[in-house]
């Protein structure tokens, strides 16, 4: 080949282009990162500075609310008690996609710090076995390994408020699919 298209010289000038600008763009991103460090730690140090502004405020004030105002910060609102919880309401079973499932939903109480969720396998002739399943956070559960076939009853109660735990919802009757 007498003439090479594009001419070498071009090709070692596009090459020494890329390689500049991939030396540059690694110097960048170690630059990101050391950066990245630096205001992590500025952020650390600023936190660490503004808590001990504030207990010294808090302590040089004697938890006088206007003092502690007059220099900036905002008061907590003050707790107030939860009360007595009412039961969970609308509660449902449906069988899940498989075999052996279902899925448990209701309706959730305000100031509930979680759920109490029981279900009893109903034996013919037997009284009733209630099992805890776990504490759930969320209005819904999907529940496994279950036989299929067997009637079950659930029912579940609010955790939390003065009561410590409310009375049961109504029971919920379903066959596992």
């Amino acid at each position: 080949f007498t003439t090479l298209v594009p001419a070498a010289a071009d090709i070692l000038g596009l090459a020494t282009a890329f390689t500049t600008l991939l030396t540059e763009q690694k110097a960048t991103l170690d630059a990101y990162k050391m950066k990245t460090t630096q205001k992590d730690q500025a952020r650390t140090e600023l936190e660490a500075a503004l808590k001990a502004q504030m207990r010294y405020v808090q302590n040089a004030s004697l938890g006088d609310g206007a003092a502690i105002e007059s220099v900036g910060y905002r008061l907590r609102a003050a707790a107030t008690p939860t009360g007595d919880l009412l039961a969970p309401t609308g509660l449902e079973a449906n069988p899940g996609a498989d075999r052996g499932m279902m899925n448990l939903s209701w309706l959730g109480v305000a100031g509930a710090r979680g759920y109490v969720v029981q279900c009893a396998k109903v034996v013919e002739g037997q009284p009733l076995e209630w099992v805890n399943l776990k504490l759930a956070t969320k209005t819904r559960m999907t529940l496994n390994d279950l036989t299929s076939g067997a009637t079950y009853v659930f029912r579940v109660a609010t955790a939390g408020g003065a009561n410590g735990q409310s009375n049961w919802s109504g029971e919920v009757m379903r066959v596992c699919a």
